[in-house]
């Protein structure tokens, strides 16, 4: 088992009631019935106790990881590859404009050599939660200009990064990076290693200045939220 995931005890090819039955010591009885991880929807997440979601979005995290491309054992799973499958749950979480979500289609545009070890080139062409993701490697240059819902800037771009954040901001184009200060220097969401687990960061303006929002419950889930 990876040792990257937010929470322990990932169960493989069960229902999702089975999974919190046997992760949690508290009463959990998510009103979705027995729906796998793959099959439950960001709606239905946001509808559970808090303390129910942080596991099932752990859990969906896990599900992502079997759409991509490289099978690999879930011992062998890297931070990289998780804080991917992190971004590609997020995605579902946005409330994006109104002609995203008629085309059904998500172009995640990566800037910066080997982002993530080119762990989201993975889902290249993969069909989550009925978005079609296409993954393009662009320069800054090409980002604004171009037709990207997400931005990754990797961390190859630490120096420079908070300028292209500038560049982007009234654009309706949701910010990303494991770079470790992304959030609180004007990101939209951070991706950070944090006691031996990956977690997310949030920042609100840099969000509202975007057009775009997330869930109260999952900002819940946030390590932090900057306003």
């Amino acid at each position: 088992m990876s040792p990257y995931l937010a929470t322990g005890n990932i169960v493989q090819n069960t229902t999702i009631c089975d999974e919190l039955r046997f992760s949690m010591s508290v009463e959990c009885n998510p009103p979705m019935g027995r729906q796998s991880a793959r099959e439950i929807s960001p709606v239905q997440i946001t509808r559970l106790p808090n303390a129910c979601m942080r596991l099932v979005f752990s859990l969906l995290v896990a599900a992502v990881l079997m759409l991509s491309r490289t099978s690999v054992a879930w011992a062998e799973v890297s931070a990289a590859q998780i804080k991917a499958a992190y971004v590609l749950r997020l995605v579902e979480f946005v409330k994006w404009p109104d002609e995203v979500i008629a085309n059904r289609k998500i172009t995640l545009c990566v800037v910066g050599a080997n982002a993530l070890g080119g762990a989201l080139t993975d889902y290249d062409g993969v069909n989550n939660n009925n978005f079609k993701i296409r993954v393009l490697q662009v320069s800054e240059l090409d980002i604004g200009a171009g037709n990207c819902q997400i931005a990754f800037i990797g961390a190859s771009e630490q120096r420079r990064f908070v300028a292209l954040i500038k560049t982007l901001e009234v654009r309706p184009i949701l910010t990303i990076s494991d770079i470790d200060d992304f959030a609180e220097r004007g990101g939209a969401i951070g991706l950070r290693q944090r006691d031996g687990k990956i977690v997310f960061e949030v920042n609100l303006s840099s969000l509202s200045r975007a057009g775009l929002k997330l869930p109260a419950q999952l900002l819940n889930l946030a390590y932090y939220v900057f306003h």
